[in-house]
């Protein structure tokens, strides 16, 4: 039996939808058909897009969602699973040797600019902050108004009441 201890921290919990659609698509073409597509498609570190970045990571939780699609299908169809879960570990250990190699790519927001970069990281999240967000004219007036009410000083007196009817 091979060990697929280095995948257990990609498996989510609920891909029921996930499933269930690769379980259609499993009848129509056959599993080895739908593997192969699922490796070479869906797992692919390397592969780029039309503007030269990166379509999956192994950071993405895409990465996560066909990493648990793949491990419920080999355990549900595959006749011989060792070679499934051997060939799925091979691709793995490609992805992490490319991101060790060229990084990841991640956005980060510098001056309202989408501006991608690469880092040789071990960064698994993007991190976004609202301490370097501007005040919207909306809040500034606000503010403003909630600053004049609270200078009022309006004192009130109770109401005396004629109990004499």
């Amino acid at each position: 039996m091979i060990d697929i201890t280095p995948l257990k921290q990609y498996i989510l919990e609920d891909i029921a939808c996930d499933i269930a659609i690769s379980s259609k698509i499993i009848n129509e073409i056959g599993f080895n058909n739908w593997f192969e597509n699922q490796l070479s498609k869906f797992l692919d570190c390397s592969k780029l897009s039309s503007t030269g970045h990166r379509l999956i990571q192994t950071n993405f939780k895409h990465y996560n969602y066909e990493i648990t699609t793949i491990l419920a299908m080999i355990e549900r169809y595959a006749e011989n699973k060792d070679y499934y879960y051997e060939r799925l570990l091979k691709q793995h250990n490609s992805n992490l040797e490319f991101e060790a190699i060229n990084g990841f790519e991640y956005i980060s927001l510098n001056d309202n600019t989408k501006k991608i970069t690469k880092k040789r990281s071990k960064q698994t999240s993007i991190k976004f902050s609202n301490e370097d967000k501007k005040e919207s004219v909306a809040e500034r007036k606000l503010k403003a108004h909630i600053a004049k009410i609270n200078s009022l000083n309006i004192k009130l007196k109770a109401a005396k009441h004629d109990n004499t009817l």
